[in-house]
């Protein structure tokens, strides 16, 4: 399914990419040889992941169905490597099983129609869903990794008619299709879904349940094993399929302010320490997915001279000012100086809430940047 990738080619943007200051780069990766006059070879990057790699939040999205947007963090990064192609495949909502396997968006829509299909046909239901397939019943897709999944319900022939219902799922083709062996670069962040981000979500800053919330966290924690084993077996398989690739995992910011003690109930009587059992949560993650790049690393004998890296300074990048830019968890709170969209509030789609404004996506690309260029 490697013919559904999105292409898209660079030239040079560094006004697009001002905000990082790149004059404070000197990125080796992207430099030619002075004194041979020779061009670097051009680099190919891709963009595999969840929500936090997709673009959700960032407020211009060209595919609302994996929340993708040009102002995520991989795009901005492979602007300023000047990168010769960047393929974006995350998608929002993703776990660590869509890199390897089709995932399902769900039902978009169900078309009825009859065809002819004589009544001494072996198969007619399959015989109707290829007609359906060849004549485009369900549409078509913005995005060349979307397809639809044809399944056929009701059928009601009458004689050589054949009648029934074609229901449409959207699916995402799994995302290691994407890589090729020429792949250079590939970014990612997953995970988080992994271990209950929906439900924490819902059930803290949202719905601000503290047994819901409690049990969602220490759910979550139960799940950290689990995750450091699927994710390195992810990585390698990344590694399969772009054996040259330098693969880089990103951790997540800080969803809530660190200089708050926020408890449910809200309020002095509360009892549920939010705050503190998120950001505990959170540091146990980022131990097991570095330890999951550090097993990856350990099975291609690679610890000397890393394949994979865990960029463990994003969070550090959404505070270096000195302010803290996760969301505010109190009611009403103002969030000024929040980076995350705060659910339920006015002027912020869906697929926004808890996920980085476009401030926090430059954040996350210049904690990359950094990352990468601290490598030379």
């Amino acid at each position: 399914m490697s013919s559904r990738k999105t292409l898209r080619v660079f030239t040079p943007l560094v006004a697009v990419f001002s905000a990082l200051a790149l004059g404070a780069f000197a990125v080796p990766l992207a430099q030619a040889n002075p004194d041979t006059q020779t061009q670097p070879e051009a680099l190919k990057i891709v963009q595999l992941g969840d929500s936090y790699s997709s673009g959700n939040g960032a407020t211009e999205y060209y595919s609302m169905d994996c929340g993708r947007s040009n102002l995520n963090y991989g795009s901005r990064v492979a602007d300023a490597l000047n990168a010769s192609s960047y393929t974006n495949v995350a998608c929002g909502g993703g776990v660590l099983a869509d890199l390897t396997a089709p995932k399902n968006l769900g039902w978009q829509r169900s078309v009825t129609k009859s065809y002819w299909i004589p009544r001494s046909t072996p198969d007619r239901a399959g015989a109707f869903k290829q007609r359906a397939m060849d004549a485009n019943l369900c549409g078509t897709t913005d995005q060349p990794d979307l397809y639809y999944d044809y399944r056929v319900v009701a059928p009601a022939p009458a004689g050589n008619l054949y009648t029934a219902t074609v229901e449409c799922r959207l699916m995402v083709a799994p995302q290691v299709d994407a890589l090729t062996p020429d792949t250079d670069m590939v970014f990612l962040t997953m995970g988080g879904n992994d271990i209950n981000f929906v439900e924490i979500t819902m059930s803290c800053p949202v719905l601000r349940e503290a047994y819901s919330c409690q049990r969602w966290m220490n759910a979550a924690s139960a799940k950290l094993t689990q995750l450091q084993a699927d994710a390195t077996t992810a990585l390698l398989a990344i590694h399969q399929r772009a054996p040259k690739a330098q693969v880089y995992l990103l951790s997540y910011p800080h969803l809530l302010r660190q200089d708050q003690d926020y408890t449910l109930p809200e309020g002095p009587a509360g009892w549920y320490h939010v705050t503190q059992a998120m950001t505990q949560l959170q540091a146990a993650g980022d131990v097991a997915q570095g330890q999951a790049v550090q097993l990856a690393n350990q099975a291609l004998g690679t610890v000397d001279n890393p394949v994979f890296h865990f960029v463990d300074n994003v969070k550090a990048h959404w505070a270096k000012d000195g302010i803290e830019h996760g969301l505010d968890p109190y009611m009403a709170a103002s969030q000024e100086n929040s980076w995350m969209g705060p659910p339920l509030a006015s002027g912020y789609k869906f697929l926004e809430y808890m996920h980085p404004k476009p401030e926090g996506w430059a954040a996350t690309a210049e904690a990359l940047l950094e990352y990468i260029n601290n490598q030379g």
